[in-house]
């Protein structure tokens, strides 16, 4: 009985388990990225499960089971046939959309993070039509400031998240692509195209996984991939052409020649009239005779039919010295239609790109392979940067239990790259800022014409003798003699060729359920080759000629060795995941410099006879690196995640090498509480974050940590030369950050993000300065402290959503403000008690490193001298009114102090007076606090998008308010130089003259007064403005129409970039410097126009 019992039992058994079956399957999204988190469950049953981090699910499931429904929030739930494998793709719901954060180490779900991070979409970024990322994020992310210092074409824009993350050691935040580190410089040889997402990690629960690299904030870039739903291939071909050129605007100089003389005649009448107090009839006599000839402008300028003594009519129908060009006066017919310097420099370039893209695949296999070519053009004349990329990534499921993956990108970049830098003589913005109007670009013949050079049968350029060699005895244009922009670029070179091949690859095991092992290893090697030619007709090597060349490689490795566990049992979900990474770079450098060329075009060094300097140098650093995390998940309510990381340097001595970070961080998804069930429809997604952490900072430069020396020849021997002086004791700069963040939505119609953080750095590098008696004058140490906090915003609002219309508005923005601490010490007292430096360079405890610390300028006194604010201490008594007074006997010689603020901390019980002062007294004005920061109040951008029936919209702004920054182009125009030696800007005509005393514009008196235009807080200029940045307008024919030829997409558009930017004056652009100041010849970014068509079959 018992033997037939057993046997029915076990048949029984036999046919529950013939019942039933085992599946398995993958959720995607519609970029193919795993969908974490997503909901299986068996149609008209309670059995389910849910998909893991990387989208994949097993279930066991009835035999006579049909269908499984798959749902996930924020998208359209899915029914499918139940087969062995199971391949899903989700597609965005009208609600709100679960995102995936990218966090480099793996990704995880949105409403799973307790981290700040912001995603930019790839169709964001394509709509900027960029020639590289870093220019497409201006005004998209809160805490992100862009800065573009260069419109050359193939440069970068320089990036700062959440302010000032260092005063000495790199400021810039780690970018990192496809899981693997990429030197910033490096970023242009990435199409932007080929990008599929771009995440910006800000906080510290973000970026501690990153360590001493992640300091600054993490920019964490994906390239696209094939897609896995087993479609078929797909071909994509993209388009565009337009043109570069300069829509923005430069400083208002004075560009008639005729103004310019006025001017430059009234300056004359100052220097006589009123310094050398002269009749106001001897002054006009010394102004008409002095206009033209050795005291003043080279009469080989004159562009009129009559001598310099006839250009001008000193007086008004008042009988006023009030001079205006004279309307007798002509023109000489070859100057009638002078060109202009601006018009010579500047064109507009062309801008075309090409690219094809091929990718599809299945759940085994994707792939996705591009090619791309641009040419890209600046307004600059001869400036331009093309570039040709290709890119393969391919990734493959070879095991159930094994995938693996392949990323390739090459690019081969060129770039023309005339000598613009602020320290060049022929630089062509120096050229059109600042030469006064009344000199040509070329020179002209005995008739009138421009003359032929007889070196090249082109036209000759003017180097300021205007063709004349004997000019001895008036001597040439006093403005940048010898040199000619115009003419470097037609006879000079300066070029750029880059090699660059960028690789990772990866294997994942599954080791267990829910157990996996990856190993991630990327390469990326530059090979960059620079050519320079300075011919030898002209300019400063005239006679000779010089060619310079110079080589850079660079090779980084990274790998690491990832251990991740993920486990969901009931409410409970959590994620560990250690792992080891080994991060390796070396590069070298090699330049040569000769003189005396043979052939005008060669910029090769077997092309000149002397040599004159090689020099060549090598570096190489390591960092090893053990991290971990631990991620808990309870109900998808309550989230704690806790990093760690250990870095070891070889920037720092031994001893000081290894750094410890990590951070812990919690979110509360309070909507998910039932108490909120009642309020579902109208506040979703709510999250409230709170993250501390610890970050380091290791780039402060190489071998900071030893005495470094250069080697010369002395005499046929060697020679050592002390160029640094090491400090052992140097360590990681560390950045502890508390991140407070709130998000919501409200209904389907607005979403929220607001983040608070608090970033307080220490140990921070910071220069420290000895006697020079020495050797040396200083050194860096790690003494110093500073802290950043700020509140941000991001706001999205879903104005129309309905089928065939939507529209969204944007806006983010921050608030930002940063102050010293702690500065470091500055030697110790007699009783060995340490001193801490008061003041470096308007640093000071209390104030914010951005803070203007600099002379006060008060306005112009009855003799239009410019005057500004000095500070005596009263206890000492007065301060003197004559440079007899000042320097003469007793205590008077000291009683003027230049540094207010420091003096005060020195001297608590001193009685700080002010006295004004002018001409020859001005260089005893003191330095103050002005009131006044470059860091704004406000920082930020705002948009629109517009879809309706296939046709689309989009406008992207920027914005600033508050803040000041130092002009210093405007500074230098509005001089009191000698007449001749440089333009004025146009406000230079509102100057202090005898009828004019009603301004703050001091006199022009040809060179007389040296502090006319002393740096001082005259010239700081709000930092505020609105900024036009894109436009694109787009219509996608509808799938109906085009599935008739053949085509899966077929899209038009027209785009323009860097439209517009209002400003507080004219030409000062406060975008290019994120230090408060702008340079005297900055090229302002490129304004784009582009149309293009996208087809894909």
């Amino acid at each position: 009985m018992k033997k037939i019992i057993t046997l029915v039992i076990a048949c029984f058994l036999c046919i529950g388990m013939m019942a039933e079956k085992q599946i398995s399957g993958l959720v995607l999204d519609a970029n193919d990225e795993p969908v974490i988190g997503a909901s299986i469950t068996v149609k008209g049953t309670s059995l389910g499960t849910i998909s893991d981090y990387d989208g994949e699910f097993v279930l066991t499931v009835a035999d006579d089971a049909t269908t499984l429904i798959v749902s996930f929030v924020g998208m359209q739930t899915q029914e499918v046939a139940i087969k062995e494998r199971v391949t899903v793709v989700l597609h965005e719901a009208t609600e709100m959309i679960q995102e995936v954060v990218v966090t480099g180490y793996g990704n995880v779900a949105k409403g799973a993070y307790a981290g700040s991070a912001q995603a930019v979409k790839a169709e964001d970024i394509e709509k900027k039509n960029p020639s590289d990322i870093t220019k497409a994020l201006s005004g998209e992310v809160a805490g992100v400031q862009v800065v573009t210092s260069s419109g050359q074409p193939g440069t970068v824009a320089g990036i700062r998240i959440r302010g000032i993350g260092s005063i000495s050691a790199n400021s810039s935040p780690l970018y990192v692509v496809d899981g693997i580190p990429l030197d910033a410089g490096s970023i242009s040889s990435i199409d932007p195209g080929d990008i599929a997402s771009t995440t910006i990690l800000k906080d510290a629960t973000a970026t501690s996984l990153y360590g001493s690299r992640g300091a600054n904030g993490v920019v964490l870039i994906t390239t696209k991939k094939g897609s896995s739903n087993g479609d078929e291939g797909k071909i994509e071909i993209d388009v565009k052409a337009g043109a570069n050129m300069r829509l923005l605007p430069m400083h208002e100089v004075v560009d008639s020649p005729e103004d310019y003389i006025v001017l430059a005649w009234q300056s004359l009448y100052n220097q006589s009239r009123v310094i050398g107090n002269r009749t106001e009839k001897q002054a006009v006599n010394y102004a008409n005779s002095n206009l033209y000839g050795s005291s003043g402008l080279p009469t080989i300028y004159n562009l009129w039919n009559a001598k310099g003594n006839l250009l001008v009519n000193p007086y008004d129908k008042m009988g006023l010295v009030n001079p205006t060009f004279s309307t007798d006066v002509q023109r000489l017919p070859t100057y009638e239609n002078m060109e202009s310097w601006y018009n010579t420099l500047f064109s507009n370039g062309l801008k075309a790109e090409a690219t094809a893209k091929i990718s599809g695949g299945n759940e085994k296999l994707n792939y996705y392979t591009s090619f791309g070519y641009l040419k890209d053009e600046g307004y600059y004349t001869s400036s331009d940067f093309q570039r040709f990329n290709t890119r393969a990534n391919i990734n493959y499921q070879a095991k159930k239990w094994l995938k693996g993956g392949l990323n390739i990108q090459y690019s081969y970049a060129t770039m023309s790259n005339p000598v613009q830098d602020d320290n060049a003589a022929n630089n062509g913005f120096l050229f059109v800022n600042q030469i006064p109007p009344i000199y040509p670009v070329y020179v002209r013949d005995a008739n009138g014409n421009i003359a032929i050079d007889p070196n090249n049968g082109g036209k000759m350029y003017d180097y300021g003798d205007n063709g004349n060699e004997n000019i001895a005895e008036e001597g040439g244009r006093p403005y940048s003699f010898g040199i000619n922009p115009a003419g470097a670029l037609e006879w000079d070179q300066q070029n750029i060729v880059r090699h660059q091949t960028v690789a990772n690859a990866f294997l994942e095991f599954k080791l267990y359920e829910g157990l996996k092992f990856t190993v991630n290893a990327g390469l990326q090697y530059m090979n960059q080759r620079t050519n320079q030619l300075t011919n030898k007709y002209y300019g400063d090597a005239a006679g000779v000629g010089r060619i310079a060349n110079a080589q850079y490689n660079y090779l980084a490795f990274t790998s690491n060795q990832l251990l991740e566990y993920n486990k969901t049992i009931n409410e409970h979900s959590i994620r560990v995941m250690a792992g080891h990474e080994t991060t390796y770079y070396t590069y070298n450098y090699q330049y040569g410099y000769k003189k005396n060329i043979v052939l005008d075009n060669v910029g090769e060094l077997s092309n000149a006879v002397s040599m004159d300097a090689v020099e060549g140098y090598a570096r190489t650093s390591t960092l090893e690196s053990a991290l971990a995390t631990v991620t808990y998940d309870y109900d998808s309510r309550y989230l704690i995640t806790a990093n760690y990381r250990a870095d070891g340097s070889s920037k720092f001595a031994k001893g000081h090498r290894w750094g410890h970070f990590g951070s812990v961080g919690g979110a509360w998804n309070f909507t998910n509480e039932s108490f909120m069930s009642d309020y579902k429809d109208w506040i979703k997604n709510g999250k409230l974050r709170l993250s501390w952490g610890v970050l380091g900072n290791q780039d402060i430069g190489d071998m900071m940590f030893t005495d470094q020396y250069n080697i010369t020849n002395v005499d046929g021997g060697k020679g050592y030369i002390w160029s640094y002086k090491g400090n052992p004791e140097l360590t990681w700069e560390r950045t502890s950050t508390i991140d407070l963040g709130l998000e919501f939505s409200v209904g389907n119609y607005l979403d929220v993000e607001f983040d608070y953080f608090y970033k307080k750095t220490d140990n921070m590098l910071f220069p420290r300065y000895v006697a020079p008696s020495l050797g040396y004058g200083g050194y860096y140490v790690n003494d110093a402290a500073m802290e950043n906090q700020g509140v941000e915003f991001d706001l999205k609002a879903h104005l129309v959503d309905t089928r065939n219309v939507k529209l969204d508005l944007r806006v983010n923005g921050g608030y930002y403000r940063n102050k010293m601490l702690q500065m470091p010490i500055d030697g110790y007292d007699e009783n060995g008690e340490e001193m801490r430096m008061v003041m470096s360079g308007g640093m000071a405890v209390g104030h914010s490193t951005a803070d203007w610390y600099m002379v006060h300028y008060e306005g112009v006194n009855e003799n239009g001298e410019a005057t500004y604010t000095a500070y005596y201490d009263a206890n000492k008594g007065d301060f003197g009114t004559t440079a007899a007074e000042l320097v003469g006997e007793g205590e008077k010689e000291d009683n003027y102090i230049g540094s207010v603020y420091e003096y005060t901390l020195k001297n608590p019980d001193a009685d700080i007076r002010t006295a004004s002062v002018s001409g020859d007294l001005s260089s005893y004005a003191g330095s103050n606090y002005t009131g006044k920061s470059y860091m704004p109040d406000l920082d930020g951008g705002f948009g629109i998008d517009f879809e309706a029936y296939g046709v689309t919209l989009s406008v992207s702004c920027a914005y600033r308010i508050g803040g000041y920054g130092y002009d210093n182009n405007y500074a230098l125009l509005m001089h009191s130089d000698k007449i001749g030696s440089r333009n004025w800007h146009k406000d230079i005509k509102n100057a202090w003259t005898e009828n004019n005393k009603n301004t703050d514009i001091p006199r022009l008196s040809n060179g007389s007064d040296q502090y006319a235009n002393m740096a001082s807080d005259r010239f700081l200029t709000s930092n505020s403005y609105l900024s036009l940045n894109n436009i694109n307008l787009g219509y996608k024919f509808p799938k109906k129409l085009i599935e008739k030829i053949k085509l899966n997409n077929l899209q038009i558009w027209v785009a323009a970039d860097n439209l517009a930017i209002a400003t507080a004056r004219k030409g000062y652009n406060p975008m290019m410097s994120s230090s408060g100041t702008n340079g005297y010849n900055d090229y302002s970014p490129l304004s784009t126009i582009m149309g293009g068509i996208k087809v894909q079959f």
